[in-house]
């Protein structure tokens, strides 16, 4: 939870991640039942799935052309948080899987997770 950014907006689920920081002592055991859960049923919970989506005009652009916008999904920070633990635990493992001429992915790790731990 402390590697969390601050000062990013509210997530769907109505939190943000200053409380989290500031709670950690208390929010940290219920995550980890809950993630224990999940992965115990190979079911992530239905709070995990969501996604407040934005469409936002790209500058210098027609905003009446609706293919040159773009998507923007606000995730829940629990669901931030997992991603950030499945990173941290599996970035060892990357260089021996990607080859190097993949370099292009190292840059978007979390965003891989992101899609893994729908996979998952």
């Amino acid at each position: 939870m402390h590697a969390l950014v601050v000062g990013k907006t509210m997530t769907p689920d109505g939190c943000i991640t200053t409380t989290y920081k500031a709670y950690t002592t208390l929010l940290a055991p219920c995550l980890q039942t809950v993630y224990d859960e999940a992965f115990q049923e190979a079911c992530l919970a239905f709070s995990l799935h969501e996604a407040l989506l934005s469409f936002l005009n790209k500058p210098d652009c027609d905003p009446t052309a609706l293919g040159l916008y773009c998507m923007l999904a606000l995730l829940n920070t629990d669901y931030k948080i997992l991603t950030k633990i499945l990173e941290d635990r599996l970035a060892p493992l990357v260089p021996a899987h990607v080859q190097p001429d993949q370099n292009g992915y190292s840059h978007y790790l979390f965003q891989r997770m992101q899609l893994e731990t729908h996979v998952i």
